[in-house]
């Protein structure tokens, strides 16, 4: 199993991560921005992904959006902080 940590730097907003086919994979995100983000996971078939969201921003617009192929698993866990977050 493949370990990843992606802590999406302050002024981005956005990030695609792609879980290749028979690959399994568990990635750690944690957003600390203000501002408008988007997150997309596609997971292939045959494969899977836990995903583990920690939002900290005191307001933020957030969208997730996960694609998976067939036989494939997304895990997604969100952890939202924030004052006055759209999620």
């Amino acid at each position: 199993m493949m370990f990843e940590t992606c802590a999406v730097p302050q002024g981005m907003s956005s990030k695609m991560i792609v879980v290749r086919r028979g690959e399994h994979a568990c990635f750690f995100e944690r957003w600390d921005g203000q501002i408008e983000r988007t997150l997309d996971i596609t997971v292939e078939p045959h494969a899977s992904c836990t995903c583990v969201t920690l939002n900290r921003a005191g307001t933020a617009r957030i969208t997730e959006r996960g694609v998976v192929g067939e036989g494939g698993r997304l895990h997604w866990i969100n952890v939202t902080c924030g004052l006055d977050v759209q999620h």
